[in-house]
């Protein structure tokens, strides 16, 4: 008899909200890799916009500045992203496989 689905105690590690190499951070979205520019979060910052999060069901809302540390692990906040070509995403991918860090 065949297992069903996934044993107990066999979870999938989860993925870090931002992967980070040489400087640069990236995050993959709907399949599809993006370069996330991060600026530092003032500290009397109270609501901020942030481009990764701000979109909740196609409408527009400001986030908590202390939620962006909890998720980012550290004050800062997404201000841009660019979408990755496909050279740039082999690159990345296989700097990551030779550092075991996805």
């Amino acid at each position: 008899m065949q297992p069903r689905g996934r044993e107990f105690g066999h979870r999938k590690k989860p993925e870090p909200f931002l992967v980070e190499s040489g400087g640069r951070s990236f995050k993959q979205i709907n399949g599809i890799w993006y370069e996330v520019l991060l600026a530092p979060v003032e500290a009397t910052a109270g609501h901020v916009w942030d481009v990764l999060l701000s979109r909740v069901g196609g409408q527009a809302q400001l986030m908590e500045a202390g939620a962006l540390k909890s998720i980012y692990g550290r004050r800062v906040r997404a201000v841009g992203k660019r979408q990755l070509k496909k050279k740039e995403i082999r690159r990345l991918l296989a700097t990551l496989d030779n550092f075991g860090s996805f």
